[in-house]
């Protein structure tokens, strides 16, 4: 008896012709998906502890960075995936118990909701690169967190289109579960290929379930950071007097406005920096008989920088005169510890 079942597997369509039996191929199979998504982990780990580690170094640059995402789109794509690991798990089981038509329904509902999921991670993509988000030369941002807040993006940019390629990935994993179905490979007898196309795509959908709240959440709702006021060019603008008679917020003052003025003098740096390398490129354009039309860019580019570096060093004298007032207000109060003289 024992022969003939082996005999009647040994010749079953989908066994490979390395295993013995189906039930075989499917432990082994299943063994290596988890072994993969052990692998992968440990990939995102490796990004999770990054992201974390310069979040503890930079909390205030990061916070900010953070509430200029669209979390209503990340709360959306969050509904939509673990919409998507419902319609999977559904897909799953209705292939064990072999109704194709439901298992095709299934598998092109979950395909559609990954596909949603890309659009509106696009739409995000495309809003960050029209507010000057993108890390690069055209980075924009709050002088005095400018080069934290880059930091910040880059790591969204690595991690959120990481998992968008997995997601991809998978998206072209659930077509061929799909054509499979259509095409009868998948059975009430053979399921496993769904089972183990379903450990990725929820594994991908967890790793959103920890980069939503890491992106978008935390931090969003604490306190605003020192007690100054901004100018709407980012400078200080003048200080504000902490409670009376506490060192400590007075302190914690100054060291943000010193904070502030190294900021600026960062971003009046960048600036220059910018108009110097576009100064080059143009310069090179000319040296290699390039028209003026074909470099109109780096010329408008070079334009706008010229006409921000003044605007930056009159934030710098605004930020030390904030600084000069907190300090007089501070002596006025009777506060002179050391950090004051």
């Amino acid at each position: 008896m024992s022969h003939e079942t082996t005999g009647h597997q040994a010749h079953h369509p989908a066994l490979a012709h390395h295993f013995d039996s189906l039930e075989q191929q499917t432990e082994t199979t299943t063994l290596g998906m988890w072994v993969f998504l052990a692998t992968e982990v440990l990939f995102f780990g490796g990004l999770f502890a990054t992201y974390m580690i310069y979040r503890s170094w930079y909390p205030d640059a990061f916070t900010a960075a953070s509430r200029e995402l669209l979390v209503w789109a990340g709360t959306t794509n969050t509904a939509v995936l673990i919409t998507s690991s419902l319609t999977m798990a559904l897909a799953v089981q209705a292939a064990r118990e072999g109704r194709r038509r439901a298992l095709m329904l299934l598998l092109a509902s979950t395909m559609a909701l990954g596909c949603v999921f890309l659009g509106i991670k696009a739409f995000e993509y495309y809003t960050e690169y029209t507010v000057h988000h993108i890390p690069g030369p055209a980075f924009q941002f709050e002088a005095g967190q400018f080069r934290h807040a880059q930091l910040f993006f880059s790591l969204y940019f690595v991690m959120t289109g990481l998992h968008a390629v997995h997601m991809i990935i998978g998206l072209g994993v659930m077509a061929v579960m799909l054509w499979w179905s259509y095409r009868g490979v998948i059975t009430e007898d053979h399921f496993n290929p769904i089972e183990v196309a379903g450990l990725y795509w929820h594994f991908v959908d967890v790793i959103w379930i920890f980069l939503f709240p890491l992106l978008y959440l935390v931090g969003r709702h604490a306190p605003g950071g020192p007690a100054t006021e901004r100018s709407p060019g980012g400078a200080v603008e003048r200080a504000v007097a902490p409670d009376k008679g506490a060192e400590g917020s007075w302190r914690s003052a100054a060291r943000a406005h010193e904070e502030a003025i190294r900021g600026e003098k960062e971003n009046v740096a960048l600036l220059r920096d910018r108009a110097e390398l576009l100064k080059r490129q143009i310069e090179q354009f000319v040296s290699l008989g390039y028209r003026s039309r074909q470099f109109t860019y780096q010329s408008s580019e070079l334009q706008v920088t010229l006409d921000q570096i003044p605007a930056a060093e009159l934030d710098i004298t605004r930020a030390e005169r904030a600084n000069a007032q907190l300090r007089d207000d501070a002596r006025r109060q009777g506060i002179m510890p050391g950090w004051l003289r």
